[in-house]
């Protein structure tokens, strides 16, 4: 038996979604979702930005596509705003080895 072993090249499931959501929040691509579609896409994007996987340049630039979209009654909280800049602040305060 041929066992196919996967490719090392493959992308880690969430910089697929991240990939995915980042490109369906531009707005040209956004008013051109499902109307169904863009509840789910403003979800994944909100669950993104709570995901520590990704790097604190990579929410940055959801949060920002996010607000780039300025959607009225938007779900994504103000804590995560305050979270990002946390995390932003923290990320200055760490010494080099």
């Amino acid at each position: 038996m041929n066992d196919i072993k996967p490719s090392k090249n493959l992308i880690p499931e969430v910089e697929a979604i991240y990939k995915i959501v980042l490109r369906n929040l531009q707005p040209h691509n956004y008013s051109q979702l499902l109307p169904e579609a863009q509840p789910v896409i403003l979800q994944e994007a909100e669950t993104l930005l709570l995901c520590s996987e990704l790097s604190l340049r990579q929410k940055q630039l959801l949060f920002d596509s996010l607000n780039s979209l300025k959607i009225k009654n938007s779900p994504i909280p103000f804590k995560i705003a305050d979270e990002l800049q946390t995390e932003k602040k923290n990320s200055h305060n760490i010494k080099a080895c």
